[in-house]
């Protein structure tokens, strides 16, 4: 069990050392009157600590019911004209390599969060963090290269300024989550006025594990344009040599993207095998599931409110005898005055007359005195 502070602490320990306080000299100053004024204080000190403990709002330990782990897992996936060339598990388009191995791990991580950032002419979020793995397919589904005419050639460092956004804003709101990073690309960068060197060692310290996965074949494939309408045209020619064009994938490149940032790379040719893969963040993701079911709690704060309730309740039940006998005390206050200035008044026989009756009745008088008193003890405790 720990405090949850429904109110903050700086608010809670005043309230409680202040009650106490005065429930202490309290307690101090009516002791003599008996057992009655100590049960009083005792039943106030108790309203008090309950006060206290709403406040601060004791929590216990529950499991999560919403099965989501604190697992995030980021694909960072290239989307350039060069991922449908037609070298991956024979004839077929990289991109469906991506689609496949990118559904495997939905599998491999089903209770985690996802994100896809995807990189062509420039890098964007195509997919915030959410648990929405429906998401995630229909992303798949509709993944395709970017148009070839508006295109301004590969550059690998494209994604790296908005994953390290990405990363750096969960570090900071959830910093007990697993983060991992995988990275689907041909390692191909053909903008010539990009800075070739690559620059994702910043990265490193702001993941848990990952992968970087490369398509494509040394002898390379050939790709077909993508057209405004969606559509596909002919086959992209060299400029250079006026014959159709061959994207090779860069090996090197990926292997020393996968060296900063610390996890593996493999060289996918063929679907299937990927969950294989992701074995070495079995470990951190049952760490971080450990973790998270230790630390939500919830809190439980009726137990103090019923108790405060009946407290209040018991203090009120005492409290009414005692503003009964000041009501009584106060009545009789005022008939003793105004008889006292009625009496005053009257002619010298009608006092002599009356004297008899006043010597008289002053046997009932200091009896109404010593009732009196006892009333206002009973008002003081």
């Amino acid at each position: 069990m720990r405090f949850t502070w429904l109110w903050p602490a700086f608010v809670v320990i005043p309230v409680l050392i202040g009650g106490l306080a005065v429930c202490f000299l309290g307690w101090r100053r009516s002791r003599a009157q008996g057992r009655s004024a100590i049960v009083a204080w005792a039943r106030r000190t108790l309203m008090v600590v309950a006060v206290a403990l709403c406040g601060a709002a004791p929590g216990v330990a529950v499991l999560p019911t919403t099965g989501v782990a604190p697992v995030e897992v980021y694909f960072v996936v290239d989307r350039t004209g060069s991922m449908a060339a037609e070298d991956y598990n024979g004839s077929e388009q990289r991109m469906n390599g991506v689609k496949s191995d990118l559904l495997e791990l939905l599998e491999a991580y089903p209770n985690a969060r996802y994100s896809i950032i995807a990189f062509d002419s420039s890098a964007t979020t195509q997919l915030p963090v959410t648990t929405d793995t429906n998401a995630v397919r229909s992303w798949v589904d509709v993944y395709e290269r970017e148009v070839t005419e508006s295109s301004h050639g590969s550059n690998m460092n494209r994604p790296v300024e908005r994953l390290d956004e990405a990363l750096t804003r969960s570090q900071e709101k959830n910093p007990d989550h697993v983060r991992l990073v995988y990275l689907f690309s041909d390692g191909e960068t053909r903008d010539d006025s990009a800075n070739a060197q690559l620059d994702y060692s910043g990265l490193a310290d702001k993941i848990d594990g990952g992968a970087v996965f490369g398509y494509g074949t040394p002898e390379g494939g050939q790709m077909k344009e993508m057209k405004y309408d969606g559509t596909e045209g002919n086959y992209i020619e060299d400029p250079d040599s006026n014959e159709t064009a061959l994207s090779r994938i860069d090996e090197e490149a990926l292997q020393t993207i996968s060296s900063q940032l610390g996890v593996s790379y493999e060289h996918r040719t063929a679907p299937g095998g990927v969950e294989s893969l992701t074995e070495d963040t079995t470990g951190l993701v049952a760490e971080a599931q450990a973790r998270q079911e230790s630390s939500i709690y919830t809190p439980r704060i009726w137990p103090f409110g019923l108790l405060l309730a009946v407290l209040a309740v018991w203090e009120i039940a005492a409290l009414v005898p005692q503003v009964r006998n000041m009501r009584e005390l106060t009545g009789i206050e005022r008939r003793r005055a105004g008889g006292t200035i009625g009496g005053s008044g009257g002619p010298g026989g009608v006092t002599s007359v009356v004297g008899g009756a006043a010597l008289g009745a002053s046997g009932g008088q200091i009896s109404g005195q010593r009732s009196t008193a006892k009333m206002m003890q009973e008002v003081r405790r």
